[in-house]
């Protein structure tokens, strides 16, 4: 009977401890999320507030662009996204996440986005939790 308690105590430990790291991986990748979706917004609105918001300080963005490479900081994307407002253009924009993963303070998107010019992309974002909330680190490119 012992035996059998203990048991039971030891499976509910676990049952907690997992329902515990799953809830703490939901709100990271809620989180995650909301970064992306300041990334997405800002993009087709020209809000360049949001795209700042969105990229840390030493964020790196490299890709390439109509088979150009670029190897630059967010700066001039930014800059130019706030031209363009894409939400004024009529443009059909649409961005959809394609993966994500989340393992402690950092993580990994793929978003899809079409409707941007004459281009659709492909985008590889990392970000991390500096411990004043996520931001993008690093985005790698391929437009198409």
């Amino acid at each position: 009977m012992m035996k059998s308690y203990v048991q039971l105590v030891i499976a509910a430990l676990l049952c907690t401890i997992v329902f515990s790291a799953t809830a703490k991986e939901s709100k990271n990748v809620a989180a995650v999320k909301q970064v992306i979706a300041l990334y997405t917004q800002g993009t087709f609105e020209g809000d360049t507030d949001k795209l700042n918001r969105a990229f840390h300080p030493n964020a790196v963005m490299n890709g390439s662009l109509r088979g150009k490479m670029v190897l630059a900081t967010p700066k001039r994307f930014i800059e130019s996204m706030g031209k363009l407002k894409l939400n004024t253009t009529g443009a059909k924009y649409d961005a959809k996440i394609t993966h994500i993963e989340v393992d402690g303070k950092v993580a990994t998107v793929t978003l899809k986005e079409t409707g941007l010019s004459k281009s659709s992309f492909t985008n590889f974002f990392h970000l991390i939790d500096d411990g004043s909330g996520w931001k993008i680190i690093s985005k790698a490119f391929q437009s198409h």
